[in-house]
């Protein structure tokens, strides 16, 4: 059985613990996700063998609300609804308008923007 936690608008599951610097919507990210379509499992975008970096506040919303608080070393799964998410806006045909987003992100680093 799977707790889920709710915050912001979102529904979050910690995966893993992380033990390092907490993050905060202000800092740069560098993870490692995969995220796919809540209704049909289909994968729209993930990282391969190399994390990447983003500033967070630049980020969807349901990335920003959910992310901060996760440390260092963690990884979190983000349940997001399309109005935190790409809302009715669609960027590929495999992400039709108002989709509810699902996000595995593992928190490599993160360090204050400069």
């Amino acid at each position: 059985h799977v707790s889920y936690s709710y915050r912001d608008g979102i529904y979050y599951h910690i995966l893993k613990e992380g033990n390092g610097r907490e993050v905060r919507l202000t800092d740069t990210v560098e993870v490692l996700y995969k995220g796919w379509l809540y209704n049909n499992g289909n994968i729209f975008d993930q990282t391969k063998e190399r994390p990447v970096s983003f500033p967070l506040n630049r980020l969807i919303r349901g990335w920003q609300q959910g992310l901060p608080g996760t440390k260092v070393g963690g990884k979190i799964r983000l349940w997001i609804p399309a109005g935190s998410a790409y809302g009715i806006r669609t960027f590929s045909p495999q992400m039709p308008p108002n989709s509810i987003l699902v996000f595995d992100v593992e928190v490599l680093n993160t360090r204050p923007q400069n």
